[in-house]
């Protein structure tokens, strides 16, 4: 009986690790697409000038936001 509890416990540790792992891998996923896709929309609102005062071209914008928000 001893035994079966332990290995009961044993699993239900296991399992619950494995979910907040899962949820945690998933929020951290979230906000990754969230961040690029404020980053991206950043982007998009600069003026030629300021592409120019952070070294890159209208076409390298272009390019960036016109990514889905998923792809880094």
């Amino acid at each position: 009986m001893t035994t079966l509890l332990i290995k009961q416990h044993f699993d239900t540790t296991i399992v619950m690790q494995w979910i907040e792992n899962t949820i945690e891998d998933i929020t951290h996923v979230f906000w990754d697409c969230y961040r690029r896709s404020q980053q991206r929309r950043a982007l998009s609102s600069l003026e030629p000038e300021s592409l120019s005062d952070i070294g890159l071209s209208t076409e390298q914008i272009k390019f960036e936001i016109a990514k889905p928000f998923w792809k880094s």
